[in-house]
C-alpha cells in the first residue's frame, strides 16, 4: 500500500499511534452499530412481510366487494356515486428518528374522509361495504408504504456503516499501522547508528587519554 511519508519522528509517531487507537475505538463503535442495525433491519423485513399479507388481503376483499357491487347496481349508478364523492382525502405525514435515520410516519386524517352522504335506509348496503373495504385498504397500504421506506432507510444506513468499517479495516487503519512500522523501523536504524558512532567517540576517547 502506498502512502504519503511522514517524517520519521518520535512526535510523528506518538500521533500516528494515537490516530491509530481513535480509529480503532471508532471502529468497535461501529461494528456494534452495524449488530443493532443488522438486528432492527430484519425485525423491519418480518413488520414489512405481515403487513404486505396484510394489505393484499385487504386490497383482494375491496376489490371483491367493489366488483359486486358493480354487478348488484350497475356500473353507471357505481361510478355516479363516486364521480359525485368530493375528492378531500388527506394523508398525514411526520417523521421519527431511530439510529440517527429518519422513519416517515404516515396516518390518513380522518378528518378529511369523505362521509357517507346517502341513506344507508335507502341504498344497497354492499355500497356502505365497498366505501369501508375500500377505507381500510387505504388505510392498510399507507402502513404498507411507512413500512417499505423503513426497510430501504435501514437497509441504506446498515451499507454505508459496513463501507466505513471497510473502509477502515482495509485503508485507514492498515495505513496508521504501515507507517508506524516505517518510523519505528527508521528509528531503531537511527538509534543504532548512533550507538555505533558513540561507541566509536568512546574509543576515539579513550586513546587519546592513553596517549595523553
Amino acid at each position: 500500500m502506498s502512502t504519503q511519508r511522514l517524517l520519521p519522528t518520535r512526535l510523528n509517531l506518538l500521533r500516528l499511534k494515537r490516530m491509530k487507537k481513535t480509529s480503532e475505538k471508532i471502529r468497535k463503535i461501529l461494528d456494534e452499530k452495524r449488530e443493532i442495525l443488522l438486528l432492527h433491519l430484519k425485525q423491519s423485513i418480518q413488520e414489512y412481510d405481515t403487513i404486505r399479507i396484510e394489505a393484499e388481503k385487504k386490497i383482494l376483499e375491496a376489490y371483491d366487494c367493489l366488483f359486486l357491487a358493480k354487478m348488484k347496481i350497475g356500473a353507471e349508478e357505481l361510478e355516479s356515486i363516486a364521480f359525485s364523492t368530493p375528492t378531500t382525502t388527506k394523508v398525514e405525514r411526520a417523521s421519527r428518528i431511530v439510529f440517527n435515520i429518519l422513519i416517515p410516519i404516515l396516518r390518513l386524517d380522518e378528518e378529511s374522509v369523505p362521509k357517507i352522504y346517502f341513506s344507508p335506509a335507502h341504498t344497497n348496503p354492499i355500497i356502505v361495504e365497498t366505501f369501508n373495504k375500500l377505507l381500510q385498504a387505504l388505510q392498510v397500504i399507507l402502513k404498507l408504504s411507512e413500512a417499505e421506506t423503513t426497510v430501504l432507510r435501514v437497509l441504506e444506513e446498515f451499507k454505508k456503516t459496513q463501507r466505513l468499517i471497510n473502509a477502515l479495516d482495509n485503508l485507514i487503519i492498515p495505513s496508521y499501522e504501515e507507517q508506524i512500522k516505517y518510523i519505528e523501523m527508521v528509528l531503531e536504524e537511527t538509534m543504532r547508528e548512533e550507538f555505533s558512532r558513540l561507541k566509536i567517540l568512546k574509543r576515539i576517547m579513550y586513546r587519546r587519554r592513553g596517549i595523553a
